[in-house]
């Protein structure tokens, strides 16, 4: 079996691995907000290009088959991880490795706890590998032979990675690692000569090539603000690098988020290869890619020290994973590397076990539909929960977004409140029942300008009914809404 074949089996086992571990539980606040700005109808990011348009084009294809959006979501982070671990394994066989050893590189990437993780949840993350792939080939390719023509193939690689999560401007110091690492030109490798000398004769052969793919990413980088407006998608590569240094001369004067960031985001979610590569950067042969894999942890530690308000547990660095997978197959026999992977699967399966609380959803679904007193109904909603809850258990409600009421000056307060009564009337002319949650409430009166005067509107207009259930299988707190 050709190394194409390898790639595509190898991604189709990533995939449906991916997909059975499926969480039904969001993480953390992003994903929810991506795919509620969806069902609103807005695709645009100003630093992620085509994650929103993806997820939605994935629902749009398999809506007929009774795949919600939420499932969407996650169905888009489990296709993109196993492109992503397809394509390390096609990169592996690229770097000269025989078939065994690029199947463990793909098994030890995709134990790898941080990357199984977010194959299984509605993130960036898991679907930007996807985005990342052909940067690991084309990488694996510049490594096996540094020509200008393989120096523009990985710059529209790395361009195109862009489009899936800006942080691929950093996979740069991913590809010169693996490139200095695994030199292979005109067949000599590293041991061939002093490690001095290959590493010189490997970077001067690099210089050419590398400057290459760096005046094609920023040449891609000039365009795709264009192309963003074309196709009405708001990117703005301006903006990615002022969010990074936003906060970070604050976030870098604190030392404990030095500490904390270096064990939230490298040495626990990327545990136990981080700790052989560790050891491994003192001794033995592998030294040198040992110590240019930490070389290339460094810029992704750095942005997120100055970007991360709290832990991602790893989830800026999948892409290191390859290289991290790289070393271990390499360093270790066979039955070892799977050891390794064993270790690192159960603590990814740990992990995604802790995590995942499918019961929430179905509490609240439990708890609205029988505050709706079991009619049909629609639900406005306010705050996290809320819309989690809404979107894994209740697919298929009519929802809204009661917050952006509130988000306007107090003089344009009655003309959004005469179009959300318009809504609300419709829908009682359709049979459903109107359910305000309490964390809508409690958004309006926190967040927003005109906030505080929404809930006085609505008393005027309609009657509302006080309803608060909290038992074990279900749960809602709120207003039910009746016309005056």
């Amino acid at each position: 079996m050709g190394a194409r074949a390898d790639a595509s089996l190898v991604a189709g086992l990533g995939f449906a691995l991916s997909w059975a571990l499926r969480q039904h539980t969001f993480y953390k606040a992003d994903g929810d907000v991506y795919l509620m700005s969806i069902v609103e109808g807005n695709l645009r990011h100003p630093h992620h290009m085509l994650y929103k348009p993806l997820v939605a084009g994935l629902h749009r294809l398999l809506a007929p088959a009774g795949l919600s959006l939420y499932e969407a979501g996650v169905l888009a982070s489990a296709l993109g991880t196993g492109l992503g671990v397809g394509c390390a394994c096609w990169a592996a066989r690229c770097l000269g490795l025989g078939r065994r050893d690029a199947w463990l590189v793909a098994l030890t990437m995709l134990s790898v706890p941080a990357v199984l993780f977010f194959a299984t949840v509605v993130e960036l993350h898991g679907v930007y590998l996807g985005f990342a792939g052909p940067a690991l080939l084309a990488t694996a390719a510049l490594a096996r032979r540094p020509t200008p023509a393989r120096g523009v193939w990985l710059g529209l690689a790395l361009a195109l990675a862009y489009v899936g999560h800006a942080s691929a401007t950093l996979l740069p110091a991913v590809a010169l690692g693996v490139c200095l690492s695994y030199p292979v030109q005109q067949g000599r490798t590293a041991q061939d000569a002093s490690a001095a000398r290959s590493l010189l004769a490997s970077a001067w052969a690099l210089c050419v090539p590398m400057s290459c793919a760096a005046a094609v990413l920023a040449a891609c980088l000039g365009i795709l603000p264009v192309l963003g407006r074309w196709l009405d998608l708001g990117v703005d590569t301006h903006s990615a690098a002022a969010y990074v240094v936003r906060d970070a001369a604050a976030f870098a004067s604190d030392p404990r988020r030095w500490a904390s960031t270096l064990w939230f985001e490298w040495l626990l979610p990327y545990a136990p290869c981080n700790a052989l590569a560790l050891v491994l950067c003192f001794a033995g042969r592998w030294r040198t890619p040992a110590r240019w894999l930490h070389l290339a942890v460094a810029p992704y530690y750095l942005l997120c020290v100055f970007l991360l308000p709290s832990p991602e547990f790893g989830a800026y660095l999948t892409p290191l994973a390859w290289p991290l997978a790289l070393l271990v197959v390499r360093a270790l026999r066979p039955v070892a590397v799977v050891g390794v992977a064993a270790l690192g699967f159960a603590g990814g399966l740990a992990w995604i076990s802790a995590h995942d609380q499918p019961e929430l959803a179905r509490r609240f679904a439990a708890g609205a539909s029988e505050a709706a007193q079991a009619r049909p109904f629609y639900l406005l909603l306010g705050d996290h929960d809320d819309v989690k809850a809404t979107l894994v258990g209740l697919p298929d409600t009519g929802s809204l977004m009661l917050l952006h009421a509130g988000a306007v000056a107090a003089t344009q307060l009655p003309a959004v409140l005469d179009r959300l009564d318009a809504l609300l009337r419709e829908q009682w002319r359709a049979g459903r029942a109107v359910l305000l949650t309490a964390g809508a409430v409690r958004q309006l009166d926190e967040v927003v300008p005109s906030g505080p005067q929404v809930l006085p509107g609505l008393q005027s207009r309609y009657d509302l009914v006080a309803v608060d259930i909290r038992r074990e299988d279900a749960v809602f707190s709120g207003w039910r809404l009746h016309p005056k």
